[in-house]
């Protein structure tokens, strides 16, 4: 069982693509030493404007901190291999 859905992983992806382009952004993601910089990241708050269906739910606070650890490994990552 996945908690993200398939119209997450597009949005992740779409994300991804443009931390691409954005490099000031990417930049600010690998700089962050702590869940605390990359939540106050450029780069982890266009991702949040994406997803608030994904990490806004009631009582499930560990999501948010979730998706920014995602952010984080993500900004490290230079392309996706969609094969599998």
């Amino acid at each position: 069982m996945s908690i993200v859905k398939d119209g997450h992983k597009a949005t992740l992806r779409k994300w991804h693509e443009e931390l691409q382009a954005k490099r000031g952004n990417r930049a600010s993601l690998r700089r962050s030493t702590t869940v605390n910089d990359v939540c106050l990241s450029e780069g982890f708050r266009s991702l949040l404007m994406q997803t608030h269906t994904l990490w806004k739910i009631e009582a499930q606070e560990w999501r948010f901190t979730a998706l920014a650890l995602v952010a984080a490994v993500a900004a490290n990552v230079k392309a996706i291999d969609e094969r599998q």
